[in-house]
């Protein structure tokens, strides 16, 4: 799927079917937040596959639907403060990780403790593991996974950390809102309602950032997959 018309519906309809999903289960919005985060690991650990088993000359299964960087694409990966070094697939799990502990303290403080029910927490987790595969079957029809095989392995996983920026850019949004309403609620009234769409709000904020970067990428990728590149 080449075509950026194609892409752009594409990532509009994943995002539809899956709001779609979650209204008519009536489930909260905070599952798709979870979907968002889950499909981190899939994405990198998928780019690590593929460098993997081109590093060892063999062709990968995922390989077709990964592009090259264009002209725009910059390989920006996570560093280690005190070495420089690049971080490794076991950091970004660690980053990752670490990104769901900073959603799990922003919720706990605007919507309270109720969601780490296990009765809560395992059916939403699930709910959201499968929304996450439909959103990583769309990084693949789409090829927003980018792989340059010049590269080194650090470098194209920097490639693929966009996601996890804007995740960090919602949670951000997301304190602020738990900030800003805290204020409110001391100078007008204890409402203990007034953060109910705290979930939504990180989620719209994610969303509408990840979408306006896919689809500039989209109109803006000058690159295709592997095997149209190795004709030139």
């Amino acid at each position: 799927m080449d075509s950026p018309v194609l892409k752009t519906t594409s990532h509009v309809v994943i995002a539809t079917l899956s709001i779609g999903m979650l209204l008519l289960t009536e489930a909260n919005p905070r599952v798709l937040l979870y979907a968002h985060l889950l499909v981190l690991p899939m994405t990198m650990t998928t780019a690590w596959y593929i460098v993997a088993k081109r590093q060892l000359n063999r062709v990968a299964l995922f390989e077709s639907a990964s592009r090259q960087p264009g002209l725009h694409d910059r390989g920006k990966p996570y560093r280690n403060e005190k070495t420089r070094e690049k971080a490794s697939l076991a950091g970004y799990y660690g980053i990752i990780a670490t990104v769901m502990f900073m959603l799990g303290i922003v919720l706990l403080l605007g919507r309270g403790a109720d969601f780490l029910a296990a009765d809560v927490l395992i059916p939403e987790l699930a709910f959201a593991t499968g929304i996450a595969v439909l959103f990583w079957i769309d990084d693949l029809a789409t090829k927003q996974i980018i792989i340059d095989p010049k590269k080194d392995m650090g470098t194209n996983l920097g490639y693929n950390t966009p996601a996890l920026n804007f995740m960090l850019a919602a949670i951000f949004l997301g304190g602020l809102a738990v900030l800003a309403a805290s204020f409110v609620q001391v100078l007008i009234s204890d409402n203990p309602e007034l953060l109910t769409w705290l979930d939504w709000f990180i989620f719209i904020s994610l969303t509408v950032l990840k979408l306006i970067f896919q689809i500039n990428r989209d109109i803006r990728s000058e690159s295709g997959g592997f095997a149209a590149l190795s004709k030139r």
